[in-house]
């Protein structure tokens, strides 16, 4: 699972680099328990296969989310929910991609991006499958975590 993480931290910097235009900072792998209480916004995309199941989540405060959604659209951001999420959605999406051609030999698929956002949630992930996070200082804009979980079997 370290290797497949450090994958999806790869697949991240060079979404970050090339999309948003943010060279993001990242820390340590750690590993998560199964309920996590994430910022206000969080975005993610499941990848499944023969031999493999698992997602991806990004979460942000919601004011760093509006700065990277502003660097990926190359413009400021109108106050909508809608616009803010759809763009969160393509993002985690073009990591999930990204990581997806890192990970050819286990040829996953991609379901459709999620975005739940809010102050007083949490997300309940498998008990049974590793769980790991990295946090990612977005320059001077805030930080972000990038949550994995894969199941290869």
């Amino acid at each position: 699972m370290e290797q497949i993480m450090k994958l999806f931290v790869e697949a991240t910097m060079e979404t970050f680099t090339t999309m948003v235009g943010l060279t993001p900072d990242a820390g340590e792998i750690e590993d998560v328990g199964h309920i996590i209480t994430p910022s206000e916004i969080c975005a993610n995309i499941s990848l499944s296969g023969d031999n493999a199941q698992g997602a991806t989540t990004i979460t942000f405060a919601r004011e760093v989310a509006i700065k990277v959604v502003e660097g990926f659209m190359g413009e400021g951001m109108a106050d909508s929910d809608e616009d803010l999420y759809d763009a969160l959605g393509e993002i985690v999406n073009i990591i999930g991609g990204a990581a997806k051609a890192k990970l050819s030999e286990m040829q996953l698929k991609l379901s459709l991006p999620s975005v739940t956002g809010g102050n007083n949630y949490f997300l309940s992930l498998p008990k049974d499958l590793p769980i790991k996070k990295v946090k990612f200082t977005l320059e001077d804009l805030g930080e972000m975590n990038l949550i994995v979980y894969m199941k290869h079997t």
